[in-house]
């Protein structure tokens, strides 16, 4: 009979996956500490040109300030150099607002990570928001 979370031999599946990582982590590492960055470039501070190859992002819901005019969205892109916040663009009519937030990304050649982040971004109308509907800018 096999005990769920265990293997078909018995034994527990957590034994299993630390002898793994014993044996796949042993190497890692060279014994210096973490902030001994050795000899070699530094980190250097990425600038960005606002416009430069932006990509829409849609945005996962937004609030209301009480002055009725301040909208802030928030949304999931990637970290930073590799995702970089570009601007927030409101187009007004009398019935809806459309909303669209721009992230390009950073320079060529950088290592990037797939990890989504929670960002916010906020926008100031022309007029109080009322009635109107609000409507994501970016391509479904």
């Amino acid at each position: 009979m096999t005990v769920p979370g265990s293997t078909p031999a018995g034994r527990p599946v957590s034994l299993a996956l630390a002898a793994f990582l014993a044996v796949a982590l042993a190497g890692c590492g060279d014994g210096k500490p973490a902030r001994d960055l050795g000899p070699g470039p530094r980190p250097t501070v990425v600038t960005t040109v606002p416009g430069d190859r932006r990509l829409p992002h849609r945005w996962e819901g937004y609030t209301v300030a009480e002055d009725g005019a301040t909208l802030t969205f928030t949304y999931y892109a990637g970290v930073a150099p590799c995702s970089v916040f570009d601007a927030i663009v409101a187009d007004e009519t009398p019935d809806s607002v459309r909303v669209s937030i721009y992230e390009h990304p950073g320079p060529d050649g950088v290592a990037c990570i797939a990890l989504a982040q929670r960002k916010s971004a906020s926008v100031t109308l022309a007029a109080p928001l009322g009635r109107r509907t609000v409507v994501d800018g970016a391509p479904a």
